[in-house]
């Protein structure tokens, strides 16, 4: 049974996360140098990579599968393909947060003890790049392989960058192990004209953004949502990897024709606050799934004009200035994590 291959991977991650621990330990606890506890970290890190890769190995399967699993639930015991997605992906992003607090820990703990300016680098590695703090393993040119940010001294400030530029880091945080960063909305250039409205796909991440299965990022599935401005318009978001539908919203208007009034421009001329959509104008729901890339499907509704724009953005980024604009957002800040 495929979901049995699944829970056994499942139980090799685990191993993978207790390895990481016990080496870890066991040098913390010999008295070992700062940078032999680096070393112990990095080669389990490269075992522990190794099980997250067959994860996504997995994962990437089973969305091609779903379809066939799903009408052949009552012969397939265990869980049914969309809950053992999620639980899988929950247990990769606990795995990666592990990985990076243990790797932190090695380079911190032993500072900590013979210093009372707590270093958040390894000794000659910048901490910086224009306003923005980088602790290790993030530093550019001291990072553990596959973080990948780079320092853009071009701009003034400087900017941090992830892979080639299309994410701009704004912020590092060791304490929930995320990365803050400014990327752009989503491209739905090519619009397919059907009999009666129309369609259209547009991707977020994957490799053109930096974010890849070789590397450490995915989205957090616990603090980003997908918004929809639009009017008659039907959104669906799957993983690019799987196909696998995770979360959907339409969006309408009683006068398309006008452009509408936005329902958060209704609450904000009312209330003076805004920071959520519900289905009239614009909509949104959580992205329920850690992914490095997905791709949204737009359908109209009716008669609706070619007029809306779609984002995967931080929870708490809709703003009143934003969500009362006539111009729709060029770019979102979105939340990733280790």
């Amino acid at each position: 049974m495929h979901w049995e291959r699944m829970r056994v991977y499942y139980s090799l991650l685990r191993a993978y996360t207790s390895v990481v621990v016990m080496a870890f330990l066991t040098a913390f606890l010999c008295g070992a140098s700062s940078s032999v506890l680096t070393l112990a970290v990095t080669i389990t890190s490269r075992l522990m990579q190794h099980g997250l890769d067959k994860a996504d190995d997995e994962v990437m399967f089973a969305g091609t599968l779903s379809p066939y699993l799903a009408a052949n639930r009552k012969k397939e015991e265990g869980k049914a393909p969309m809950v053992a997605m999620w639980e899988f992906s929950r247990l990769q992003t606990l795995t990666r947060t592990l990985l990076l607090a243990v790797t932190a820990a090695a380079v911190l703990l032993p500072q900590s003890s013979s210093s009372q300016d707590l270093q958040i680098g390894l000794p000659g590695c910048p901490t910086s790049c224009g306003d923005v703090s980088v602790p290790y393993p993030f530093a550019p040119g001291c990072s553990l392989a596959g973080f990948n940010l780079t320092c853009d001294t071009t701009h003034t400030p400087p900017r941090l960058l992830v892979g080639n530029g299309t994410l701009h880091v704004t912020g590092v945080s060791l304490d929930d192990y995320t990365v803050r960063v400014l990327g752009p909305a989503m491209d739905f250039s090519s619009v397919l004209r059907l009999k009666e409205g129309w369609s259209t796909i547009g991707t977020w991440g994957g490799t053109p953004w930096g974010l890849s299965y070789a590397g450490p990022y995915v989205l957090s599935e616990t603090h980003n949502e997908f918004i929809l401005w639009g009017c008659n318009v039907f959104a669906e978001v799957r993983l690019a990897s799987a196909g696998q539908l995770i979360t959907s919203c339409g969006s309408v208007c009683e006068d398309p024709d006008s452009n509408g009034v936005s329902e958060c421009a209704l609450h904000y001329n009312g209330s003076g606050h805004c920071d959520r959509c519900y289905g009239v104008s614009c909509c949104q729901m959580p992205v329920p799934i850690a992914s490095m890339s997905y791709f949204v499907k737009l359908t109209s509704m009716l008669d609706s004009p070619e007029d809306f724009a779609g984002v995967i953005a931080e929870e708490g980024w809709l703003e009143p200035s934003i969500s009362t604009s006539v111009h729709f957002p060029t770019n979102a800040m979105v939340l990733v994590q280790i």
